[in-house]
């Protein structure tokens, strides 16, 4: 019974696992070139200055001094919420761990923080209701 329950799972669900839309996998080799044509100047200027430290290359205006600010937003983090899934979702189903991720993932931006720990706070409170409710009824109240 457990193969044919198998093979019926693997008959009907595999099928549906391909890859329908091949334009996810497909890029312009163009714009990822142009997008890197910064990075091989850099690597161009450091190649050729190997005894100079790249923070002095920075301070002499060779190259540009490149933040982690520049990033946040290609990662997800800043003013977006953490890894595209809003924070009051973090807060509300890993309560205290979501908040955790949250604050790390974001850097401490603490609207998004406000956002999971309203999304916790609800949480807590629906479970307190229920469990209200259930010892009301155990209780014969």
């Amino acid at each position: 019974m457990k193969y044919f329950i198998l093979f019926l799972v693997a008959f009907f669900f595999i099928p549906s696992l391909q890859a329908s839309d091949r334009d996810l996998f497909s890029y312009d080799k163009t714009r990822v070139d142009n997008a890197l044509n910064g990075l091989n100047r850099v690597e161009k200027i450091i190649n050729d200055n190997p005894a100079s430290d790249p923070l002095d290359l920075v301070e002499k205006g060779q190259i540009e001094a490149v933040t982690f600010n520049q990033f946040k937003s290609a990662f997800g983090f800043g003013s977006e919420p953490p890894l595209g899934i809003p924070s009051f979702l973090w807060g509300c189903v890993f309560g205290v761990v979501g908040m955790v991720i949250v604050v790390i993932m974001t850097d401490k931006d603490k609207a998004e923080l406000q956002k999971a720990f309203y999304g916790c706070i609800t949480t807590y409170a629906i479970i307190g209701v229920f469990y209200l409710f259930a010892m009301m009824q155990y209780s014969g109240l």
